[in-house]
Formats: C-alpha cells, structure tokens, sequence
C-alpha cells in the first residue's frame, strides 16, 4: 500500500512536469520577440525547457537582427531621392522586400526624375519666354501644377508687359503726334514708364519754344494785317529773323503803297455810289472795278436797289390789285401780313371799307326786299323816306306814292260801291261780286244795309 501510494505521488508529479513543460514549450514556441526567453527560461530545470529555449532565443535573436536590418535599409531606401542612390547590392539583397523596395523605389525615382527634368526644361522654357503668345494651352494646362502655375504667372507677367508696350508706344506715337503744348497733361509729364515721361517732357519743351516763336510771329502777322498805312510797316519788321514776317510785312507795304494810292479814287466812286437810287445807274465797270470795295459796294448796292426796286413792284401791284377788289374775302390773310406795313394797312383798310359797303349792301338789300313787300302806304315810313342810302329813300318814295295812288283809287272805287249799295233796296241787287269783294268795308256796307238784310236771305 505504501508502495503503490509512493509511486502514485511519483506519476502524479510526472503527469504535472510534463504538462508544465509543454505549456512552457508551447509558449516558447509561439514567442515573436528575443526578450520574451527569460533567464527562468534558459535556467529551467527541464533540459528540454532550456534547449528549447535557447534555441528560440537564438532564431529569434537572428531574425531581430536582420529585421532591424532590414527596417533600416527600408528606411534609408525611403529617404533616397534618386534613383543613383539605390545600389545594385539593394536590389540583390537576400532580403525580398528590400529587394522589392528598392525596385520600386528606383523606378519611382526614375520617373520623378524624368518628370522633374521635363519640369525644369518646361520651367526654363518658360523663362525664356518673351511673348505671351508662346504660352499656349498645354503649359497652361500641364499635368504639373509648378509648370501650369509657371506657365500662367509667365503669361500674366507678358500680357502685362506687352499691354505696357503698347500703352508706352501709344503715348510715344500720340505725344510724337502732338502740336500743342496744352496737349501734354501731368498725367503723361508724371507717367510710371521713364520713358514716356521723359518724351512728354522734351516734347512739351519743344512745342511751348515753338508756341512762344509762332505767338511771337503770329502777333505780328496780326498787326501787320491790321496795318492801314504803309508808314507803319518798320524797318525792323522788314528785316525780321522770321523770313514769313519779312515776306509779310514787305507784302504789305506794297499793298498798301497801292492802297494809298487808289483810295482817292476809290472814295470818289464810293461816294458816288451811295448817291444812286435806281440800279441801272450801277454799271458793269463799277462791278468790275479792280477795287474791291468798289466792286463789293456796287455789288451790295446793286442788290439793295434791285430788291427795292423788286419789293416797289411788287408793292405796287398789290396796291394796284387791293384797289380792284369788289368783295372782303379777296383780302387774304397773306395780304393782312404782308411784310410790306403800305400793303397791310391798305388791305386792312381796303378790307374795312369793303366789309362796310357788303354790310350796307345787305342792309339796303333787307330794305328794298321789306319796301318791295308793303301793301300799305303807312309801312312807309320817315326814316325810310329819310334813308341815308338815297336808293332805299328813292325805292321808300316811289312806293309810298304807288301805295297813295292804288288807296286813292281804292277809296274812289269803294266809295262808289258804297253809295251803290247804300242804294240798293232788293237784296238780288247784290251781286257775288260784292259779296266776294276784297275789300272788307264794302261786304260791311252790304250786311249793314237794313233794307237788304231784312229782304234778303244772307242775313
């Protein structure tokens, strides 16, 4: 029994060993890094603890090694920026991924280098560049962003200039172009461009030299012009640096010399000019006179005389018209505004006189008609006989003493029928013609008559 308890203890404590070296085993094994195998490790009491141990210590101590060498040369391949740095031992390193590194690294370089050589030729191109033209789209467009961001400053930088070029040469043409000092402003005395300034100022300098020459010349010219006596042309004048004034002034000396000489002539034909009042007395000669104050005095004096004598016509045709008119409404509104105050004031007084003969007319008309119609002498009546027209106090007259003589007449005949009737004791002596008579006092007489009306069967 002891035995048997002895030797379970000893199995027991095997059994535990051997599951404790193979935990300890187990985990050696799945160990990354050297530092893991402890010294217990190395010292264990298991043999095959120890073995086991330093020998994973020892692989792992290795392959720490070369991976810390390797991780380096990644590094230092990772850093490299060009392809010559990347050596023919890097690409036939025992390591794959250093190999594989490295040949990528190498071709990248490679193609960054080919790009930044095509770059910097781009870039230097660019630089040289001295038109704004020569930027074309592609530049401009490039994959890189320096050689586009290059292309396009480059661009903006010419276009600037060359709009400077231009505006500098415009100024240069223009203020070359200038013939008044006036015409160079501060703008272009201050211009930015040297240049232009400079020109503007040389030019200002130059046309205000000759501004001051030619007010100079021109004053003079001027008061040579305005000379009147050939005394005034001076010895100075004549012998002027100015060769236009010397030409000028001895020019008008002539002239006037000649002047002098035919304005005695002259005045005596303008004299004798403004004497005229017809315009034939204004002669050929005179309107060819080789003076031509004469010439254009006669000239003048030729029109006026001619439009008066025009205006006369005309004037005294239309008088001579105005004087014709029978009717008011021949005076047109032409002629009431006529520019000619003879012919106005005799169309409106023509006119007037006109409207009161048609006015007259009509009321003489209206008079005679109403005379025409009376029946009875007492329609006529005094202010008729006394009409201030003697037709409508002759026509009043007439007819008053036609009406008197018919009523005479009348009155005869009635009294005679009246004494007829006044007669009559039978009523078949009334005829129809008494009883139709037109005359009321005697178909009065008839009714009024006693012995008719009680014998009678009218009554």
């Amino acid at each position: 029994m002891i035995l048997s308890s002895q030797k379970r203890e000893t199995l027991l404590a095997q059994e535990k060993e051997a599951v404790r070296v193979s935990g300890l085993l187990e985990k050696i094994g799945s160990f990354t890094k050297s530092s893991q195998i402890t010294d217990e490790l190395l010292k264990d009491s298991n043999k095959d603890v120890t073995r086991t141990a330093s020998q994973k210590k020892a692989t792992l101590l290795v392959r720490e090694k070369e991976v810390a060498r390797v991780n380096g040369l990644l590094e230092k391949i990772g850093s490299f920026t060009k392809s010559s740095q990347i050596t023919n031992e890097l690409l036939k390193d025992r390591s794959k991924e250093v190999v594989k590194v490295a040949s990528q690294k190498k071709a990248t370089l490679l193609v960054q280098e080919k790009e930044v050589a095509r770059v910097n030729g781009l870039l230097e191109k660019i630089g040289s560049f001295t038109k704004s033209s020569q930027i074309t789209d592609e530049l401009l467009k490039d994959s890189n962003v320096k050689v586009a961001g290059a292309a396009s400053k480059k661009r903006e930088t010419l276009l600037a200039q060359e709009k400077e070029v231009a505006r500098v040469n415009g100024l240069l043409e223009k203020i070359d172009s200038f013939t008044k000092s006036s015409q160079m402003t501060n703008e272009l005395l201050k211009d930015s461009n040297k240049e232009v300034a400079k020109q503007a100022s040389q030019k200002r300098g130059e046309l205000l030299g000759q501004e001051k020459e030619a007010a100079r010349v021109s004053g003079l010219l001027e008061k040579i012009g305005s000379f009147t006596k050939s005394s005034q042309i001076t010895d100075e004048l004549l012998k002027d640096s100015n060769k236009e004034i010397a030409r000028q002034a001895s020019q008008k000396k002539e002239v006037l010399l000649a002047q002098e000489k035919e304005v005695v002539r002259a005045e005596s034909l303008l004299g004798k000019i403004g004497t005229f009042t017809k315009s034939s007395q204004v002669t050929n000669e005179l309107l060819k006179d080789r003076n031509s104050k004469v010439v254009e005095a006669a000239s003048q004096k030729r029109k006026t005389l001619l439009a008066q004598e025009k205006e006369v016509a005309r004037v005294n045709g239309l008088l001579e018209n105005i004087g014709t008119f029978t009717k008011s409404s021949e005076i047109t509104d032409e002629l009431l505004k006529d520019s000619n105050v003879k012919v106005v004031q005799a169309a409106s007084k023509k006119r007037e006189t006109l409207l009161a003969q048609e006015k007259e007319a009509a009321r003489v008309e209206g008079l005679l008609g109403k005379i025409d119609s009376f029946t009875k002498s007492s329609q006529i009546t005094n202010e008729l006989l006394k009409d201030s027209n003697v037709e409508v106090a002759k026509q009043a007259s007439q007819k008053r003493d036609e009406l008197l003589g018919q009523e005479k007449k009348e009155a005869v005949r009635v009294n005679g029928l009246l004494e007829k009737i006044d007669s009559f004791t039978k009523s078949s002596q009334v005829k129809d013609e008494l009883l139709k008579d037109g005359n009321e006092e005697v178909v009065w007489a008839i009714f009024s008559n006693k012995p008719l009306t009680r014998a009678s069967s009218f009554s």
